[in-house]
């Protein structure tokens, strides 16, 4: 397979990660109503798991003979975790019987964030770590892991320029994150399906590709974003 199209994909990883880092903390400021204590908290534990998903996807990298198919896994869920995050957050007063307007203390906003940050942070946190090991796996440059670094970076800077100074001004967080999520899984189905020579494997990476088209021609996410 074509090293350049990992390259395509880690770049996307990295805008995914800091454009969801934007606008998941900002809904979560929102119902801490954005003092220095929550900003401390929630940086901790987006750093917290974020170092924890490198760490446990290092580990795995070493044990698995394909690196690829749990990256491709990763990047599928996010298109999921991304969009499940900014709902659940949103949900909060109803779940906790919060009223709005009441200030939270700092138990519950520790608790809060910590679970709630966990799922995508983890997820996120491994891409770095399994696209260097499917990079040197791929090619025979030796600068095949510092192009990895390269490309999440770059994801990350564009996507937060573009994500702070564009998208949030003209479009809702939740219709964000699902955006986001469906680039991704389509992303993860193209290699899917130009990396494996199994009919199986390529009817199911067809099928995800299918799901994108129908949540936008049936404007599912619009009808999401108005209930929540």
């Amino acid at each position: 397979m074509n090293p350049h199209i990992i390259l395509i994909s880690i770049f996307l990883v990295g805008f995914t990660s800091f454009s969801a880092q934007i606008i998941i903390l900002r809904e979560i400021l929102g119902l801490f109503f954005g003092n220095e204590l929550s900003w401390g908290i929630m940086l901790a534990h987006w750093l917290l798991w974020g170092a924890g998903g490198s760490w446990i996807a290092g580990l795995l990298a070493d044990r698995l003979k394909r690196p690829l198919s749990l990256y491709l896994a990763g990047q599928s869920a996010l298109s999921v975790l991304l969009p499940a995050t900014i709902l659940f957050i949103r949900s909060f007063y109803a779940l906790f019987s919060v009223t709005p307007g009441e200030l939270i203390g700092p138990a519950l906003t520790l608790l809060f964030s910590f679970f709630i940050l966990a799922p995508f942070c983890i997820t996120s946190g491994g891409f770095f770590a399994l696209g260097c090991r499917i990079a040197a796996q791929e090619s025979e440059s030796p600068n095949a892991i510092s192009r990895v670094y390269i490309f999440e970076s770059l994801g990350a800077g564009i996507g937060g320029l573009v994500t702070s100074l564009i998208l949030i001004r003209i479009l809702p967080a939740l219709t964000i994150g699902f955006y986001l999520g469906l680039t991704n899984l389509v992303t993860a189905s193209l290699i899917i399906f130009l990396s494996s020579s199994k009919r199986r494997a390529r009817i199911v990476s067809l099928m995800l590709i299918l799901v994108p088209v129908i949540t936008l021609s049936t404007g599912g996410i619009h009808k999401l974003e108005n209930w929540s």
